[in-house]
């Protein structure tokens, strides 16, 4: 569930910005939405590295989930800065 709230904000941020020219208040609630999905997801966060020397590496579902946290979050930020 976490997964499709993330991939539902970082695909509507994307089209937020190209698209409808960049909306703050929609994009502040995209970008909230990508923070509950970060905070609400309850899978395995990292394994261990296939050279298994103690090192771990995100899973793909949740390096996803960061990847909308991300880039809704940058969104976000540029349009409080005045970036168009």
């Amino acid at each position: 569930m976490a997964v499709l709230l993330a991939l539902i904000s970082g695909i509507g941020s994307l089209f937020n910005l190209y698209l409808l020219d960049g909306q703050l208040l929609l994009q502040g609630l995209l970008t909230l939405l990508a923070w509950v999905a970060l905070f609400t997801f309850r899978g395995k966060k990292s394994r261990s590295s296939y050279e298994h020397d103690g090192t771990r590496i995100f899973t793909f579902r949740f390096a996803l989930i960061l990847l909308a946290v991300l880039g809704s979050s940058l969104i976000l930020l540029a349009k409080f800065s005045g970036w168009n």
